[in-house]
């Protein structure tokens, strides 16, 4: 036998010890954590953990099911399109299809909200809210919609993006906005009496003039100005809310924010939570569209278009839960892509979510154990949750992240992504594993080294 044999197996020796080592040493000091800690109850319990699917098209397997129940998801959202400005055949087809995945969602175990958009326009854009032919026909279609999909257990009303005011309309755009969802929230006590009514207020900003652009912090201070606006109506009950929470986690809004000198005002607080439930708003869910997939507005990090091989987020992840937790809200919806193997691609970061959804006691470092566990063996484990620290420290919210705003590091014991490299050559795939991942432990492997390639790449 060669040297180079026995120096190759010396090192996997050594991975292999300080793997059980490592594993040991989290053992004992997660175990003396939770034996010191006097960490309060959460001042809230999430009723609702669900999976938005956006883009909608792709059918849901059997195993997507299985992975979101284990994981801790209770609701499924679908966004309803592909029923305006189709011929008949085609929208009525469509329509029966989203009830069949409804039906199907429903007997799997899990509850069914969709989406509705506002006032969109045959170009793909929004109308005149003034305009009542096309607000007649637009709720017309809201309302077939509202009758073919009643078995659904919540309808969500969107504000914007698309939808809102072609042309400016000011403060005024949001009493618009308040008078359709009016409409639409009568229709569902009509055709739909057993759904959850719920308004989500994303780009709201928009019912005062869509030519606001995101990339200015204007968008974002009117989002709070238009929502507070909204829900001062002394009408609003019977209605549930979804809040997007841009101003705490969200990296564009708070780059324009750091850009022109701002603090962003955190809304909603505690107060206006209690408020609302105090008026009878029961479901007050969380809405952080972007954590999940790691790209805010096609930022990726990439100099040519290109989807991440994996992605790691859950320092942000359990910060957004903890700050949805203490201002009382207790619902929690997650954007998850499942056309292009979007959720081979964000599974760690899926299931790290729904986990801490369930367990407000669990950290980033044991969900990433608990994971690396699913995708390695016993005796490399560690070595696997050291590598997905390191890639999350260099991930591509984390560098959108302005710096202030940023989470504290893990401490990786790789400090390049050549090192990572080595280490993860050493890992075993765990091959009898019974959690029902949406990929096979040896590709999840595989497409980490290619994001570790990229990573050493950019070192450069």
């Amino acid at each position: 036998m060669s040297a180079q044999f026995f120096i190759s197996l010396n090192r996997w020796a050594m991975f292999r010890i300080l793997g059980l080592l490592a594993s040991l040493l989290l053992y004992m000091e997660t175990t003396q954590a939770m034996l010191q800690r006097s960490t309060p109850l959460p001042d809230s319990t999430f009723e609702t953990v669900g999976v938005y699917l956006w883009p909608s098209w792709a059918r849901e397997t059997t195993g997507d099911y299985e992975f979101w129940k284990a994981s801790g998801y209770n609701t499924i959202f679908f966004l309803v399109t592909g029923i305006s400005f189709v011929p008949p055949a085609v929208r009525d087809a469509n329509l029966v299809a989203y009830r069949k995945r409804i039906e199907d969602a429903q007997e799997a175990g899990f509850k069914v909200g969709i989406v509705l958009l506002s006032n969109i326009s045959k170009t793909g854009h929004s109308y005149d809210p003034r305009d009542e032919q096309q607000m007649t026909g637009r709720l017309a279609d809201i309302k077939l919609v509202i009758q073919s999909l009643s078995i659904a257990n919540s309808i969500t009303f969107f504000a914007g993006d698309p939808g809102g005011a072609p042309s400016k309309l000011g403060s005024d755009g949001v009493k618009y906005f308040w008078e359709m969802a009016l409409k639409v929230q009568a229709m569902v006590g009509q055709y739909a009496p057993h759904s959850l009514f719920n308004i989500n207020l994303w780009a709201i900003t928009h019912w005062d003039d869509i030519n606001i652009s995101p990339f200015s912090v204007d968008f974002w201070r009117k989002e709070v100005e238009y929502s507070k606006v909204l829900l001062a109506n002394t009408d609003f009950k019977e209605t549930g809310i979804e809040f997007p929470l841009h101003n705490y986690y969200r990296s564009l809004a708070l780059h324009e924010y750091t850009k022109a000198g701002l603090e962003p005002e955190k809304y909603p607080t505690k107060q206006d939570i209690a408020d609302l439930y105090a008026r009878g708003v029961k479901q007050q869910w969380a809405w952080p569209y972007f954590l999940i997939d790691e790209v805010d507005d096609g930022y990726t990090g990439y100099l040519i278009s290109k989807v991440h091989p994996t992605q790691s987020e859950t320092r942000y992840i359990r910060d957004i839960v903890v700050v949805s937790r203490k201002l009382g809200l207790n619902g929690m919806i997650v954007n998850a892509a499942i056309d292009s193997l979007g959720f081979q691609t964000e599974v760690l970061n899926v299931y790290a979510l729904g986990r801490m959804c369930s367990d407000p006691l669990l950290t980033p470092e044991q969900v990433i154990d608990d994971f690396a566990g699913l995708i390695a063996n016993a005796d490399t484990r560690r070595v696997l949750a050291d590598v997905l620290m390191f890639v999350e420290n260099n991930s591509t919210w984390e560098a959108s992240i302005p710096p202030s705003f940023r989470m504290p590091s893990f401490n990786s014991k790789y400090k390049q992504a050549n090192a990572a490299l080595d280490a993860l050559a050493y890992v075993e795939a765990n091959t009898a594993f019974q959690f029902p991942l949406p990929i096979a432990p040896e590709e999840y492997l595989e497409r980490l080294r290619t994001r570790l390639l990229d990573i050493a790449g950019s070192e450069l």
